[in-house]
């Protein structure tokens, strides 16, 4: 066994013995939820409560419930993030939507991203979003590869890529959001749910989750359950990792 794969099975060793381990999840870097009594033009702001240096992927979810349409997500250091997928809830009861990108400018502690919608839909709205960065995923100009959307009113959610990943090892990333009915949502195995976010009433719900890929290339899934039965939908991003090892935390 050479040097780095030693290195690398203490690491995930000591890790397995003592969870969760330091620099071994991908991290939530903000959140928060809004309510706008008036959905034209609104903005969303997401306050960053760690450093971010430059090269790192941030992916941006958010839910509305109501049918808005985003215009961008930016963030104060310059950086774009552009639309990787979105699915409008069942029953058009809202949507959720996930920006990824590259970040060329690192980010401080208190940076704030910025995300922009409207809507004629309605004339109020919550609005919850998290931003999530994930370590491992390589440096390239589009990381993501595969997607995959789903809808359905009832407490088991799903979702799987509608096309094989083009490469092994891939990092899966989902999102479920609801908007009806209150109940907590927890990610189910092999998905990792990440931080949930809910309303203040719990009515809209935006969960984030990610798992490694298979060994080999084919179609992802993840799934989480509701403690209601609610209207939902769900969406998912494979993105290119530099390899196991690395796309489980470790940098």
């Amino acid at each position: 066994m050479n040097t780095i794969a030693k290195i690398g099975s203490r690491l995930l060793a000591a890790c397995a013995a003592v969870m969760p381990c330091a620099g071994v999840a991908q991290t939530v870097i903000g959140s928060g939820c809004a309510t706008f009594p008036a959905v034209f033009n609104q903005q969303q702001t997401v306050t960053i409560n760690q450093p971010v240096a430059a090269g790192k992927l941030i992916v941006v979810s958010v839910a509305v419930n109501a049918l808005a349409q985003f215009t961008s997500v930016t963030d104060n250091a310059g950086n774009n993030y552009p639309i990787t997928n979105a699915v409008i809830l069942d029953a058009n009861s809202g949507i959720a939507a996930a920006y990824a990108g590259l970040v060329s400018s690192a980010l401080n502690i208190g940076s704030i991203i910025t995300i922009n919608y409207f809507s004629t839909g309605s004339t109020s709205a919550q609005s919850c979003a998290e931003a999530v960065m994930l370590p491992g995923i390589m440096a390239v100009a589009n990381p993501d590869d595969a997607y995959g959307t789903n809808v359905g009113n009832n407490s088991s959610l799903s979702v799987s890529s509608s096309a094989p990943t083009q490469f092994a090892n891939e990092l899966v990333y989902s999102v479920f959001a609801s908007a009806t009915t209150p109940g907590m949502i927890g990610a189910a195995t092999p998905a990792q749910g990440l931080d949930l976010l809910c309303s203040g009433d719990n009515t809209l719900c935006v969960l984030p989750a990610w798992n490694l890929g298979a060994t080999a290339t084919g179609v992802e899934m993840a799934g989480a359950a509701a403690q209601n039965s609610v209207s939902w939908g769900a969406l998912l991003i494979t993105f290119r990792s530099t390899d196991r090892l690395f796309a489980n935390g470790f940098e």
